[in-house]
């Protein structure tokens, strides 16, 4: 019986999405943030990219996770670092009047967090790195 030995190629030819990936779309940085941005900057420019988005689905009346409009028009919304709801003046949740009112927190609390004015909500959001607990 013959001892089957397999050959070794260099390089293993990729398949699917990952081989055609260059030809489809090319690497792009975000223009909002910078390669050396401290971990607020990073803070800072993800929550205006996530509230500009949800700014959009309230427009186009698409559901989300950040806000809820109510039976009477009102809507209720959270301002989310990540999956995180942050809490303001001791408040998780907001009411406003209807879309519009939304639409106008949302852009007023991007100002702000873009000014720095929420910078200690945001750091209280992030996550906790995991350390070694010592015997």
């Amino acid at each position: 019986m013959a001892k089957q030995t397999a050959t070794k190629t260099s390089t293993p030819a990729a398949t699917g999405f990952l081989a055609q990936l260059a030809q489809m779309a090319t690497p792009a940085a975000s223009a909002k943030l910078k390669a050396d941005a401290t971990p607020i900057e990073r803070m800072r420019a993800k929550f205006e990219v996530h509230a500009n988005e949800q700014i959009k689905a309230l427009a186009t009346d698409t559901k989300s996770k950040w806000f809820n409009v109510n039976h009477d028009g009102s809507v209720t919304l959270a301002l989310r670092n990540g999956n995180t709801a942050i809490t303001v003046n001791g408040a998780a949740y907001f009411n406003v009047a209807d879309r519009d009112a939304a639409v106008n927190f949302l852009k007023t609390a991007v100002e702000a967090v873009k000014a720095g004015e929420m910078d200690d909500q945001l750091q209280a959001t992030q996550r906790k790195k995991a350390t070694k607990q010592e015997a």
